[in-house]
């Protein structure tokens, strides 16, 4: 009952000051407000989610949206029409689309994703997630969010099974969509 209470509160017109984790749908949220307007309010989104279905699934895990000081300051590219042959909806949906990791320029396919650890006390709070989405590598994410101005995102992608004996050379990109 405490958790369907605080998640209509944080989708309502009211929303409570606090930290959400839901670890089986696979979000974390922060909400604060320091007054009555959206300028003294500051939240940030995290996605974790695993469940599979191509319906509202986006390859977004271990993205995460943050807004701040009346602003939505790392966006996300939203929602679009269900036309799964739209280049633009194909785009949506990628990974390069969301606050991530792509690996050789590409985006992750599959739903693996796992959130390990949230904390949080009055000041901070810390998610520690994983997914292992990409061929053959495993990204773990730990993100700080510092409320409400500074969040630091440490991004860990090894290889954790070769296919072949040869040394093999990624480049890694970390995505951050700023907000207008």
């Amino acid at each position: 009952a405490n958790r369907s209470e605080l998640l209509r509160s944080f989708i309502s017109g009211r929303p409570r000051d606090g930290v959400a984790l839901y670890r089986t749908e696979g979000y974390v949220v922060d909400r604060r407000s320091s007054g009555p307007s959206l300028i003294d309010a500051s939240y940030m989104i995290f996605t974790g989610a695993a469940n599979a279905g191509m319906g509202h699934k986006h390859h977004d895990d271990l993205s995460f949206v943050w807004y701040a000081y009346g602003k939505e300051l790392l966006s996300d590219a939203g929602k679009y029409t269900y036309n799964y042959t739209d280049p633009i909806r194909k785009w949506i949906i990628s990974s390069a689309a969301h606050n991530t990791v792509l690996v050789d320029g590409r985006g992750f396919d599959g739903f693996r994703a796992t959130i390990e650890e949230v904390f949080h006390d009055e000041t901070l709070t810390l998610i520690q997630a994983s997914h292992r989405s990409f061929p053959a590598i495993e990204h773990v994410r730990r993100l700080v969010y510092i409320r409400p101005a500074l969040i630091f995102v440490l991004d860990d992608l090894k290889i954790v099974s070769a296919t072949d004996m040869q040394p093999h050379q990624h480049r890694f990109e970390q995505l951050f969509h700023l907000g207008s």
